[in-house]
């Protein structure tokens, strides 16, 4: 079995959060409503780590051959909506670099306990706000390049 702190080291180097916001359109109101999806993944050339992962905390596991010559092969493991608070609860007290990332991946989640999840109903603007500046803050920490990331990009 994976130790917790291990894991939590693979995942601050390799993994990452994302959160997608999926727009939806509902006849009955007016304006756009939607919902946020957490995922976690972890991409490596090593398959067996990741399936100690996938054995502790479910998911899925996927291979995608290279398709650049001299690039090795890839496996990823992916866990979705709320194995996401498991997991990230499970390793956020070891994590350095991904903390913050991390905090925000479980607060979206969270925000949904107490505010019953449909996908085709508006929410409360104060939660629908809270997300939005999560999705934000996390793009912004995710942001790949050089120099500051734009009002445009976010």
């Amino acid at each position: 079995m994976i130790s917790t702190e291990y894991a939590a080291g693979f995942f601050d180097g390799e993994g990452c959060v994302s959160i997608n916001y999926v727009p939806q359109r509902n006849k009955g109101y007016k304006g756009r409503i939607g919902y946020y999806r957490v995922k976690v993944s972890i991409g490596n050339t090593n398959g067996e780590v990741l399936t100690l992962f996938k054995e502790r905390w479910g998911g899925g596991l996927s291979f995608k051959e290279a398709r650049i010559l001299n690039h090795k092969p890839v496996w990823t493991w992916n866990i979705w909506a709320q194995q996401t608070v498991g997991f990230l609860e499970d390793i956020l007290p070891y994590l350095i670099i991904k903390h913050r990332v991390a905090e925000i991946g479980i607060a979206v989640m969270e925000s949904y306990k107490n505010n019953k999840f449909c996908r085709y109903r508006p929410i409360d603007q104060g939660i629908a706000n809270a997300r939005a500046e999560w999705l934000r803050e996390l793009r912004a920490l995710n942001y790949r390049g050089v120099g500051e990331m734009s009002e445009v990009t976010l």
